[in-house]
């Protein structure tokens, strides 16, 4: 192998990144490390917050994503452009079920995880930074433990469920584009 054999196509090269591509690549680089973890039981107090990150980001991109193809479909705005996925999703909700019969188990367990982040990090800034403007600590003080194989299958779960809203928003969306609905 040569070096050229590990280029990431980008740009005009790579195709569009849609939030869905990027969704994909912020949840496997989660897993990615989380195997890790697992794996040699090494850095876990030190890589939970990345962890926690990759997955609340890519839960982000592919909730927008979604709220991307029920404006396709809607007409509506539903508020992409900020990072409280909670919020989001409130709206996103309502308006799913107003579009089509989305499974209500999995909106609720897409919900479940993304209020729990909600809780844990509002603004997206928790699990990146350690402390705020003012230089007082972010950290997760009303938890005190965290286990990686909970948190893999929570991560595997949750991506799963987010990945066939999608899909099948997408699907109507592309319906709704063609005349077809």
């Amino acid at each position: 192998m040569t070096n050229d054999d590990y280029n990431a196509c980008v740009g005009k090269n790579g195709g569009f990144p849609d939030y869905a591509r990027m969704a994909e690549g912020y949840y496997r680089a989660a897993l990615i490390v989380t195997d890790n973890v697992i794996e040699t039981r090494a850095g876990m107090d030190a890589q939970i917050y990345p962890v926690l990150e990759l997955y609340r980001h890519g839960l982000e991109l592919m909730s927008k994503g979604i709220a991307e193809s029920v404006e396709a479909i809607t007409g509506k705005i539903v508020l992409r452009s900020n990072h409280d996925v909670a919020t989001l999703w409130k709206r996103l909700f309502l308006l799913l079920n107003s579009i089509e019969t989305v499974p209500t188990d999995i909106c609720q367990h897409v919900m479940r995880s993304l209020f729990t982040f909600a809780k844990w990090n509002p603004n997206a800034q928790m699990f990146r930074y350690p402390h705020d403007k003012t230089k007082r600590v972010r950290s997760l003080e009303a938890e005190t433990l965290i286990n990686f194989v909970d948190l893999k299958s929570e991560i595997m779960s949750s991506y799963d469920a987010v990945q066939n809203i999608a899909s099948y928003m997408a699907d109507i969306a592309q319906q709704h584009q063609a005349g077809d609905v």
